[in-house]
């Protein structure tokens, strides 16, 4: 036969090339074993990488198409390929092939590999675009040539899908190296090099990112977008519409892709093609005779001949194993998509040539996604039909399932899209309205939310009495779920328990579901009253009637809180032991519905907390992102401002001052209204650039004062509630601050000082804290009474308050906690390993502090006093340099503004310096502090 020499050479790759350097270092390590397989769908660049990587490799080279689906002329190419690396190879094997007499296949490819095996250079045979051939007799006589191949040889397959060979043996002897689509998309850095470095098209990052996203990295996709983008004046415009349905791609797929296939799996993609996720018995129930699709086409799918209607999972399974642009989502393979630019083109395809169809189509996948309860899908699809009775029915239906599972934004999204007066008509959409209003926006304004109360109030006045019972119960239930909720002032425990109690009155005994969330409301009133056993117990009520009322949303936060309790108790194993328990639980829960659960995020942000503070830094950054991830969706912020503070403290533990300030951003954004919160988390900051020598104490601590005096009712915080735990970090940052600058000015300054230290305070509020059983804050505060002990020369009680915290400490894994004091708590361990206490825990400590810290001296480093002017020895405390600036400025006249603007400081700062300045002064006003200062000579 005559052989067509082209088929034999390698492609030309081009010019402009993107450097996958690592896909080329994968293909380099594969020729040690067997066979490299590069499966993908059209587009993905299989063709072009290879090439690229031959340049400096021997090799013999096939493109192959559908003609080739002969034995012999498949074989002859073959053959006639690599005699282009020796002309001696498979000469006796092809006068077989030409022979007229029968012969056996093995027989005769044994004459083949008996030439390839040889000691000499070993090569490469690529067998390129392999889905052309469907030939049975070639692909078990490929996987015969493939199982005896000599080590001199290495196969690579290119193909658009996996071929009948026996894959699944060569991968369990670790014969087979694979590259899948998910391998060669392009990266965002690969999109960046390609469509600005090599096709100058001058996009910016968000822009780069919009085309990435789309194409999912798919090279061709990328391609064709540079069509249209090199004649396009608004390229930020062009990019937000670009789809499946741009004329470019949508030929390329047509042609490609949808053309090649059977005309019932045509028919299957068109009609799933509205389908965001795709199982086998939803595209059954879409596509089964019982619809009269036309989908009956009988199509070969593996080895067997299968009708396409009613075998929707061996249809996916066949589709992505033939990577037509169909990828499992999971590894049970129960679910699937649709690469999205090709189903923005199937789509187009259906709404073109049915587009009766389409409304069917959208009401069959709304049944059946309500029918095995997924509501998010089912909503969609209803919203998608413009249908508002059937919105209406379905949120009255199962508006609860959703706020029980924490989608209270989706439940407001999809009221939002009724009228007004359809939900004040109806009061289980009234009172369910103010119930996601109230969880999805905890710290928002209360006039919406008593919008609806009212509105249900009014809807059942003329109502059955236990339908009004039960409605007016759900509003005493909201309005006492608002004096709880942190931001809101004047709550009172007492009157959030009456409250409580009066709704669970109301509300039939049955009616778990609501009753729990008074069971929690009344534990948020305990922990503000630090009555810890009370409030575990009803905890551990709500918690309960949640599982049994579907209440997954205050379940999951009943086993935080009880979480956040045993953390109160300094009993961090318990702690972390309830979330690992609650996260295994609700996960496998809402697996079995394949699909996530947003209160989940709570736990999640709770395990990192621990995590963090045992110093266990990978494991606490993996349970952060999830966990931010899942709360996002809640509405709920309390979990979120947990987040973004631990994720505050692991990025300065990861040496990221960026970071650490980007988390405290996040945190604006989700709580406007702790302004007095982020400037307490900005001051660890200044504590961990203190404590590397970045930061002068003294601007340190006036920046700790000033906040101090913004909340000075936060030492009569006794709470763990929430917005305490909050107020009480705040208050613990400003203490940390003192400590640390008052072991910088050392005993002689302390002693003028001690006025400002605090330690009695400090004490009582120990006492208190144990008599509470708020056995973690005892902790903390006891740390900070050891180093002021510390920095007044008083070590014996210094090491006395210091060495029991360390065996408590031990006990339970606490490590940052103390690791964060830097170099200021390095002495004390150095004291009681010497007195032989904790010897290998304050070694473990030690080495961390090492790890960390810029210096660690084996004694309290002393700072230089500030400097000051003539006439300022008789004051309490020399005025530092700054604080002169500042009563200079403050003489003239100027306001706190205007002064902070003068000296680059915020008002906040001048603030703290005033304090400090009239504490030293010992005057009362401005007035005052600028005659005493021109009486002393400080000011002329």
């Amino acid at each position: 036969m005559t052989v067509l020499k082209t088929k034999l050479h390698i492609p030309k790759t081009g010019t402009r090339l993107v450097n996958r350097s690592q896909l080329l270092h994968r293909l380099g390590d594969s020729q040690a074993i067997r066979l490299t397989l590069i499966s993908a769908p059209a587009g993905f660049g299989k063709t072009t990488l290879v090439a690229s990587w031959l340049a400096t490799q021997h090799c013999a080279w096939v493109s192959l198409d559908e003609d080739d689906n002969d034995y012999v002329r498949f074989w002859t190419y073959t053959t006639v390929a690599l005699q282009t690396l020796d002309p001696e190879i498979g000469k006796t094997f092809l006068a077989a092939l030409e022979s007229p007499l029968p012969h056996r296949q093995e027989d005769a490819l044994t004459l083949l590999l008996n030439d390839l095996d040889s000691p000499g250079e070993r090569f490469v045979l690529v067998l390129d675009d392999l889905h052309t051939i469907v030939s049975r007799e070639i692909c078990e006589s490929l996987s015969f040539f493939i199982e005896h191949l000599t080590p001199s040889i290495h196969i690579v397959i290119a193909t658009r899908k996996d071929p009948a060979l026996p894959l699944a043996r060569l991968r369990t002897r670790g014969e087979m190296i694979e590259i899948r689509a998910r391998d060669l998309r392009f990266s965002k850095d690969e999109a960046v090099d390609f469509l600005n470095n090599k096709n100058d098209l001058g996009l910016d990052s968000k822009q780069i990112g919009i085309l990435t996203d789309k194409t999912e990295g798919w090279i061709a996709g990328l391609k064709l977008a540079t069509l249209s983008l090199r004649i396009e004046q608004d390229k930020g415009a062009f990019l937000t519409r670009f789809a499946g349905t741009d004329r470019h791609v949508m030929d390329y797929l047509v042609e490609e892709v949808l053309d090649r296939q059977p005309v019932g799996i045509r028919e299957f993609l068109t009609c799933t093609s509205l389908l965001d996720r795709l199982s086998g018995p939803l595209c059954d129930f879409l596509v089964g005779e019982d619809n009269s699709s036309g989908v009956t086409e009988i199509v070969r799918i593996g080895n067997q001949d299968l009708p396409v209607a009613g075998n929707g999972k061996a249809v996916l399974e066949y589709l992505e194993s033939i990577n037509l642009f169909a990828e499992a989502l999971n590894h049970e393979r129960r679910w699937f998509r649709y690469h999205r630019l090709f189903a923005d083109m199937l789509l187009f395809k259906l709404k073109d040539a049915h587009p009766e169809r389409l409304a069917t189509l959208h009401r069959r996948a709304c049944q059946w996604f309500e029918e095995n309860g997924y509501l998010r899908e089912a909503l969609k699809h209803a919203r998608a039909l413009d249908d508002t009775e059937l919105i209406v029915d379905l949120m009255e239906k199962h508006v609860f399932d959703l706020i029980y599972r924490s989608e209270t934004r989706l439940a407001l999204t999809y009221l939002g899209l009724l009228p007004d007066s359809v939900i004040r008509s109806n009061p289980k959409l009234a009172v369910s309205h103010a119930w996601a209003l109230a969880l999805a926006e905890p710290t928002g304004p209360r006039e919406p939310v008593e919008i609806w109360l009212q509105a249900t109030e009014e809807a059942v006045a003329e109502a059955e009495p236990t339908l009004r019972d039960q409605m007016l119960g759900h509003v005493e239930s909201i309005r006492a779920f608002l004096i709880q909720s942190p931001g809101k002032e004047g709550r009172e425990a007492a009157q959030l328990i009456a409250l409580s109690e009066r709704a669970n009155s109301l509300l039939p005994k049955e009616d778990k579901a609501i009753r729990c969330m008074n069971e929690l409301n009344i534990g948020y009133a305990r922990l503000e009253m630090a009555e810890l056993a009370e409030a575990k117990r009803a905890y551990r009520l709500a918690y309960e009637h949640g599982l049994q009322g579907g209440n997954h949303y205050v379940a999951v936060f009943a086993l935080h809180n009880q979480a956040i309790i045993a953390i109160a108790r300094a009993d961090l194993e318990a702690a972390l032991q309830l979330c690992r328990e609650g996260i295994d639980y609700f996960s496998g829960l809402f697996a079995q519905a394949d699909s996530d659960f947003p209160g989940l995020g709570c736990l999640y942000l709770m395990s990192a907390e621990i995590l963090f503070e045992r110093n266990n830094i990978n494991q606490a950054e993996d349970a952060l992102s999830r966990g931010i991830e899942l709360i996002q969706w809640t509405g709920e912020y309390e979990s979120q401002i947990l987040g973004y503070t631990v994720l505050t403290k692991l990025r300065l533990a990861q040496n990221d001052e960026t970071g650490a300030r980007d988390a405290i951003r996040g945190l604006e954004r989700i709580w406007p209204e702790g302004d007095w919160y982020r400037q307490a988390l900005s001051l660890e900051i200044d504590l961990w650039k203190n404590l590397r020598g970045d930061l002068d104490g003294e601007s340190m601590l006036s920046h700790a004062q000033a906040l101090h005096s913004e909340l000075g009712h936060v030492e009569r915080e006794i709470g763990i509630h929430p917005l305490g735990q909050a107020r009480y970090r705040a208050y613990l940052n400003c203490i940390q601050a003192e400590a640390v600058k008052a072991l910088e000015d050392g005993p002689e300054r302390f002693e003028k000082l001690k006025r400002r230290s605090h330690l009695k305070e400090i004490q009582e509020r120990i006492q208190r804290c144990r008599e509470l059983g708020l056995e973690q804050r005892a902790l903390q505060l006891s740390l900070q009474l050891s180093l002021l002990y510390l920095a007044a020369g008083q070590t014996e009680k210094a090491l006395g308050t210091f060495v029991p915290l360390l065996g408590q400490a031990e006990r339970q894994g606490y490590l940052r906690s103390i690791i964060v004091q830097g170099r200021c708590v390095a002495p004390l361990l150095e004291e009681s390993v010497k007195a032989g206490h904790s010897i290998k825990y304050a070694g473990v400590l030690r080495e961390l502090l090492r790890t960390e810290s810029v210096q660690i001296p084996s004694t309290p480093i002393q700072a230089q006093t500030g400097s000051t002017k003539a006439g300022a020895g008789e004051l309490i405390e020399p005025l530092s340099e700054r604080e002169v600036e500042v009563l200079s400025l403050l003489a003239e006249g100027l306001s706190n503004r205007k002064i902070g603007g003068r000296l680059f400081i915020s008002p906040y700062t001048v603030r703290a310096h005033l304090f400090n300045i009239y504490g030293k002064l010992d005057v009362h006003n401005r007035t005052e502090a600028a005659t005493r200062a021109r009486k002393l000579g400080i000011l002329l």
